[in-house]
C-alpha cells in the first residue's frame, strides 16, 4: 500500500518529552507528530500505583526548564540536590558490609579521591582511573552510585565526567536545588505538556525511510504512508535512529558519530509487599557476595506504598536480559535476605 496525504509545514518524529516540547511552541495548524508507539511519552511511562517504569526524578528545579512546567504541589522533594553523588544530602542506609557504614567519613574520602583524580588525564576511564580502589568497599560503592546516576558502565565513561567545578553544588549534568519524585509519576510532566498538541498527534507510525529534496522531505512509514513537510525535526534516540534509511545519505561524520554513541542499561524491577520490614530511608544500599550492589528506593517514604524498586544499571542491567521474570526476582530477592530476616515473597 502507498498513500501519499499531502504536505505539512512541519513533521516532527517522536512524541516523547522532546518532541511534545518543540510541539509547544508552534501553532497547531503548522505541525504532526508521528509516535511510533501506541502511546505518548517515549520514556516516561507511569503504572497503576503512580510509580514510574521509565524516567521518575525531575533533576535539580534551580534553573530547570521544565520547573514552569510544573506546579510545587505535583512534586516531592527528596533531596536538595543529586542523592546519587551527594549522598549526604538524603538519608541513605549503606548495608554493603552487612552492617552500617558511617557515610560522612565515606563521603569525606570520596570528595578527596574525586578533587585527586580532577589532576588524572581527562581521556582516562573512570574505572581505570578507580583500578586501584580494587578492595576498597566504601569507594567501590560510589564507582556504583556513578553508574545509577548515568545508566553506562565506568569502563566507559571517561574520567572528564567528574571533573567539573560546580561538582559541590549540582554535579555531573544536573541543575542545582532540590531532586524530586512525581506524586502521581511522570505523567503529569506528560500530561502538561501534550495539552496543546495531543490532536496533532498520530499514533503506531513508525518511520523507515526519509527523503529530502529541494523542497522538504518525505517521511516513509513502515505501513506504506507517506507524509511530506517543509521542516523535519527528529526527536528520537540513536538506536531507533540507525534503522531509518537517509535518502540522501547522512554524512558520513554523522554516521561515525552515531556509532560512537554508549546506549546505557537501567532496569528497574519493583517488588510490592504486604508491609514493610525493611528501613524507614528513602534509600537503600546493599551488595551480595559476588559483590554486586543494588540501590532500593523505598517508596513507603516517598509515596506510602510499601514498594522496594531495585535499581540494576550497567552491566548488572544487561546481565537481566532474556531472564524471566521469576528469575529477575529471586536475584533481587537474594540482596534482601541477606540483610533482613524472614523476609516475604513479594506480592506483586
Amino acid at each position: 500500500m502507498y498513500m501519499n496525504l499531502g504536505k505539512t509545514p512541519i513533521i516532527i518524529i517522536g512524541a516523547g518529552v522532546a518532541g511534545l516540547t518543540i510541539a509547544k511552541t508552534l501553532k497547531p495548524e503548522d505541525y504532526i507528530i508521528l509516535e511510533a508507539r501506541d502511546r505518548i511519552g517515549g520514556r516516561i511511562l507511569t503504572n497503576s500505583n503512580n510509580l514510574d517504569d521509565g524516567a521518575a526524578w525531575v533533576h535539580g528545579l534551580c534553573e530547570n526548564p521544565l520547573t514552569n512546567l510544573l506546579r510545587s504541589d505535583d512534586l516531592i522533594s527528596v533531596a536538595e540536590c543529586n542523592p546519587w553523588m551527594h549522598s549526604e544530602n538524603v538519608n541513605i542506609t549503606y548495608l554493603t558490609k552487612m552492617n552500617f557504614i558511617h557515610d560522612k567519613d565515606r563521603h569525606d574520602k570520596w570528595n578527596k579521591l574525586v578533587n585527586e583524580i580532577s589532576l588524572t588525564n581527562s581521556t582516562t576511564t573512570i574505572a581505570e582511573a578507580f583500578s586501584f580502589l580494587s578492595d576498597d568497599d566504601d569507594m567501590r560503592s560510589f564507582l556504583y552510585m556513578i553508574e545509577v546516576w548515568c545508566g553506562g558502565s565506568i569502563r566507559d565513561l571517561p574520567v572528564s565526567f567528574l571533573q567539573q567545578l560546580d561538582y559541590k553544588s549540582a554535579l555531573f549534568g544536573d541543575y542545582a536545588g532540590s531532586h524530586c519524585l512525581f506524586k502521581n509519576g511522570a505523567k503529569t510532566l506528560i500530561e502538561s505538556l501534550s495539552t496543546c498538541c495531543k490532536y496533532n498527534i498520530i499514533c503506531n507510525q513508525i518511520v523507515v525511510k526519509i527523503v529530502y529534496n529541494d523542497i522538504g522531505a518525505e517521511v516513509h512509514t513502515r505501513d506504506g504512508i507517506v507524509y511530506s513537510c517543509n521542516k523535519l525535526c527528529i526527536t528520537i534516540p540513536p538506536g531507533p535512529l540507525r534503522d531509518i534509511v537517509f535518502d540522501p545519505p547522512m554524512k558520513p561524520e554523522k554516521i561515525e558519530a552515531l556509532s560512537r554513541i554508549k546506549m546505557g542499561s537501567y532496569k528497574k524491577i519493583q517488588l510490592e509487599f504486604d508491609e514493610p520490614f525493611w528501613n524507614n530511608t528513602p534509600m537503600i544500599l546493599t551488595r551480595n557476595e559476588e559483590n554486586e550492589y543494588i540501590l532500593w528506593n523505598n517508596y513507603m517514604i516517598s509515596k506510602n506504598v510499601p514498594i522496594l524498586e531495585a535499581i540494576c544499571p550497567a552491566d548488572n542491567g544487561w546481565k537481566m536480559v532474556g531472564k524471566s521474570d521469576e528469575e529477575i526476582v529471586e536475584s533481587v530477592m537474594d540482596h534482601l535476605n541477606l540483610y533482613f530476616q524472614n523476609v516475604p515473597f513479594p506480592k506483586a
